[in-house]
């Protein structure tokens, strides 16, 4: 079994965060087989991919780790973003099935055929555009059945309606299910 831990932030980046992983490895306990394969959009420092990549198959991780006004991480300091992918590259050596990709999510998204993934979890940026944009994309990658999930369902509430989701299962992390 997989242990809670903080998400995103952690002693290294100078505060905890409440978030925790609890949802997230409720949502794989509950949702995700180990004969499947996914992506996961925003992985950042590595601690979501590494819980995702407990239970299933292969993950494709997908992160710009850039930063700029245009560019990706917006409000994260170059160090910080730096320190993230130096922590998500030592999680790799231990999680043998996990691909990084470095680059942004619709440059990525064209790269997969339609209806080819078991799941996409997204935790991407949470702006309405960047959020809308990825739910539309990635959905049609997604096999009938399959599972579009992600991070942060109230920051992104607006985006999951316009982009007709229908969120049949939620958990205490603000992580949300939907199936195609």
């Amino acid at each position: 079994m997989i242990e809670s831990k903080s998400r995103c932030w952690d002693n290294v980046f100078g505060y905890l965060e409440a978030d925790m992983t609890k949802g997230l490895i409720n949502l794989c306990d509950k949702w995700i087989k180990k004969d499947m394969i996914g992506v996961e959009i925003g992985s950042f420092a590595g601690v979501s991919s590494k819980v995702i990549s407990y239970y299933c198959y292969k993950l494709t991780c997908i992160d710009p780790w850039v930063i700029g006004c245009d560019l990706g991480y917006k409000e994260i300091s170059r160090d910080k973003i730096m320190l993230a992918e130096h922590k998500f590259d030592l999680m790799l050596q231990t999680c043998k099935n996990i691909e990084k990709v470095v680059g942004f999510s619709l440059d990525v998204c064209k790269k997969f055929d339609n209806n080819t993934l078991d799941f996409v979890y997204i935790d991407g940026a949470h702006d309405y555009e960047s959020s809308y944009l990825d739910l539309i994309s990635w959905k049609y990658k997604v096999k009938v059945g399959g599972l579009l999930m992600g991070h942060d369902k109230g920051l992104i509430e607006k985006s999951l309606k316009d982009a007709n989701i229908v969120v049949v299962d939620e958990f205490c992390d603000t992580s949300w299910v939907s199936i195609k």
